[in-house]
């Protein structure tokens, strides 16, 4: 079976998430035994940014943001929609929570709907249509205030 990285590689709809896992230097990492669950933002979650900022993103000053923000999709261990209860909120890589909701049978995390699972050999992908900011990371970043509001409504 192949593993996150290259569930991912083989998603039409993964290829910004990709290039930001090539450009953080993480493929190492989520190739190796897991297991993780990633929240896959896909390309139109990265799209809904303003322009320049996924570039801007993956230029070699910005890599310690980019993991950060990669680390905040990821958790260690297998987050299956059984553990996915309404009102749970779970640690993640970077050090931030999210929360999970539920709507009828959609489930959200974060507030954005998770679109599908794929099973990979080291954990599991669930696709997101949302790109989420850990609070912690958001005024580091210094991000400009039309990125910002962007983020922030993403995250709710």
């Amino acid at each position: 079976n192949p593993n996150i990285v290259q569930v991912a590689v083989a998603s039409k709809d993964h290829s910004t998430l990709v290039a930001a896992v090539k450009a953080a230097s993480l493929v190492d990492a989520l190739s190796n035994a897991g297991p993780f669950t990633v929240f896959a933002p896909t390309n139109a979650a990265f799209q809904k940014l303003p322009a320049g900022t996924v570039d801007g993103l993956m230029k070699p000053e910005k890599k310690a943001d980019l993991e950060n923000i990669l680390g905040y999709h990821t958790y260690v261990g297998v987050l299956n929609d059984v553990l996915l209860q309404d009102g749970a909120e779970f640690d993640m890589v970077y050090g931030g929570k999210v929360k999970i909701t539920k709507q009828g049978n959609k489930i959200l995390v974060n507030g954005s709907p998770i679109a599908g699972t794929v099973k990979a050999s080291n954990g599991i992908r669930k696709k997101n249509f949302c790109l989420s900011l850990p609070n912690a990371l958001k005024q580091p970043l210094r991000l400009d205030k039309g990125i910002e509001r962007k983020i922030r409504k993403n995250d709710k």
